[in-house]
């Protein structure tokens, strides 16, 4: 009777690990889509900065700098500007096996629990 029980309770504890692990993989799939997200969102940004920079050093701050080259009294030079060269690293994540993830990790308030989010303040 004891080996009964016992089995029974293994059968449930497998049935249990296998509900779990489940649960887990869809929110590491689904952590992974927001990482990915904000990795764009980087990317860009850094685009949009490097376009800024680019276009500030060669429209703006050129003609600013005639300002000492003629003479005018500055308290310091304008600085140099650089591009930022690096990108964010992608995940290994083949996105084109499933592209609805990607799209469902932009939803991000609707895919937690309401369990699961804090209160604000």
């Amino acid at each position: 009777m004891a080996y009964g029980w016992n089995q029974e309770k293994l059968a449930r504890n497998a049935h249990e690990i296998s509900v779990l692990g489940k649960e887990l993989h869809d929110r590491l799939r689904n952590l992974a889509g927001h990482i990915a997200a904000v990795g764009t969102g980087l990317d860009r940004a850094v685009e949009a900065y490097n376009k800024a920079v680019g276009s500030l050093e060669s429209r703006v701050l050129v003609s600013a700098r005639k300002f000492t080259e003629l003479g005018a009294p500055v308290a310091e030079d304008i600085p140099e500007l650089e591009p930022i060269e690096t990108t964010s690293r992608a995940l290994s994540f083949d996105w084109d096996d499933e592209p609805a993830l990607l799209e469902a990790a932009k939803e991000a308030p609707e895919d937690v629990p309401a369990k699961n989010k804090r209160k604000a303040g």
